[in-house]
């Protein structure tokens, strides 16, 4: 990863909300970036549980419950083999 897209990730996960950044780290493939990046893993946690300090504890259970454990293309379409 670059410096320049490392920058970039930096940007997008100050910009997101605690709700899409528990969808990233729920249900994006393992290997995805900004996880790939060890010190960006890092960040990317330490900015998740500092926007979850934000939101109320009704609010995070209502958002965890929204988003579930399985991504949509495991509900809708995929077959197991």
């Amino acid at each position: 990863m670059t410096e320049q897209e490392r920058e970039n990730w930096k940007q997008w996960i100050d910009k997101a909300s605690f709700m899409e950044l528990l969808k990233k780290l729920r249900h994006d493939p393992i290997g995805s970036e900004p996880f790939q990046d060890e010190a960006l893993a890092h960040y990317f946690m330490h900015r998740m549980k500092e926007k979850e300090k934000e939101v109320l504890s009704e609010e995070r259970v209502r958002i965890s419950k929204k988003i579930g454990w399985r991504r949509e293309e495991d509900i809708h379409g995929a077959t197991d083999v």
